[in-house]
């Protein structure tokens, strides 16, 4: 590739060979500039991600030339795999921190102008350690809009359209709707309203997995989330806090944040726009649910209370509730879920839905979040605003509930 090729390509000033990264399933492709066509090249799929028991999709590495893992490698890349094939121009070389079982697979590919290798390997995080991937946006574009200004809007929108009740200033967590921005984004607006001019170091957020199937909780082990408003960082330290005390139901992962299902989940990803825009900078901590039993939401609670203690932190629980009832079914079976909120009584929300008398995608996630509030001092429960989502679409034959409450102290 000729140097000015490189320029219009890596949108690099004095011409380096930089690397592009690019999203395929559940993958990251890295993609190194060669002397082949970029388009021949960047668009291939070399090797289809399939789910594999525990493991996830890792990386595509693209590179012909030793210069070019060089130059990627002095980018901050990490290159975790190690494969030598007996042509001098496919060496890649594994780190010396690695901790990633790896399967290798080398594939030829004919380009127009060279002959292009394909490096591909699947990887699994060691428990317990953290890697340098960042979540992208899985639903932006789709639940709420992708484009930074279009979304600022939209937000400013529905939190001007809020009237900020003033609960306290002692809020220690808050409960929000997670469907998409048009349903359910007023009656989220109604409970991040009242985060307005209130400063946290770290959000914990729970929200259940829709996606797959695990036991426990998984708290990310990647290294920040982004959204078109910009990267949120994982506190790790505190992350790490969280999973020292229950490892064998809390701990660390990527299963439902990045690996473990066909698509990635989105009932985590919606609530963080509406946190940038209210509260601005702060550290994240992310955990999904797929395991929402008593023993699991208990031992959840208490984690988050053991290590939030005197931290500066809120908790975030992700729900919808009763989901394709008639309006009025709707409205008595989420009346059920919302007497207990405001109760704030978690173990009869638990009771309710273990017997079918109310559904909430998210109940393990209140329930935890309930738990942990009260033992961090939390003594109310206001529910700050209640709809279903045919105030929207006006189909009351099969609707969605949507309920958003803050949890504060006197």
């Amino acid at each position: 590739m000729a140097q000015n090729d490189a320029k219009r390509w890596a949108g690099d000033s004095d011409g380096r060979f930089v690397a592009s990264e690019r999203r395929f399933q559940d993958s990251r492709i890295i993609v190194l500039p060669t002397n082949v066509s970029v388009r021949a090249m960047a668009f291939r799929r070399v090797y289809s991600p399939l789910e594999r028991g525990g493991q996830r999709p890792g990386c595509v590495i693209l590179c012909v030339r030793q210069t070019f893992l060089a130059a990627i490698r002095s980018e901050g890349w990490e290159i975790r795999n190690r494969h030598r094939e007996e042509r001098s121009d496919v060496t890649i070389s594994s780190s010396a921190q690695t901790t990633y079982p790896t399967q290798i697979q080398i594939s030829p590919i004919k380009s127009l102008k060279s002959e292009l290798w394909g490096v591909s390997y699947w990887c699994m995080a060691k428990p317990g350690t953290y890697h340098d991937e960042e979540r992208l946006p899985a639903v932006a574009g789709m639940f709420y809009p992708g484009d930074p200004l279009d979304l600022s809007k939209m937000l400013t929108q529905y939190l001007s359209a809020s009237k900020r009740q003033i609960f306290s200033d002692k809020i220690r967590g808050i409960i929000s709707p997670h469907a998409g921005y048009i349903y359910s984004g007023q009656v989220a607006a109604s409970a991040y309203k009242e985060l307005e001019g209130l400063k946290y170091d770290t959000v914990v957020i729970i929200a259940p997995s829709h996606t797959t199937f695990f036991q426990g909780a998984s708290v990310y082990n990647g290294s920040a989330y982004v959204t078109p408003l910009g990267k949120l960082f994982i506190d790790q330290k505190l992350a790490s806090k969280i999973t020292e005390i229950n490892p064998s139901k809390i701990y660390l992962s990527n299963k439902g944040h990045t690996g473990g299902g066909t698509r990635q989940e989105h009932s985590l990803e919606v609530q963080l726009p509406f946190l940038q825009m209210v509260l601005g900078d702060f550290k994240l901590v992310p955990i999904v649910m797929a395991e929402q039993e008593w023993d699991v939401i208990t031992a959840l609670g208490d984690c988050l209370a053991t290590a939030l203690k005197d931290t500066n932190s809120l908790i975030v629980a992700s729900t919808d509730l009763s989901h394709f009832y008639s309006s009025n079914v709707a409205a008595q079976k989420d009346g059920i879920i919302r007497s207990h909120v405001e109760a704030f009584d978690p173990q009869g929300l638990y009771n309710s839905m273990a017997k079918g008398q109310a559904e909430a995608c998210g109940g393990g996630p209140m329930a935890a979040a309930m738990i942990a509030c009260r033992k961090l001092g939390a003594s109310h429960v206001a529910v700050t605003d209640y709809a279903d989502s045919s105030k929207v679409s006006g189909d009351q034959s099969e609707v969605v509930g949507y309920l958003a409450a803050v949890i504060y102290a006197d």
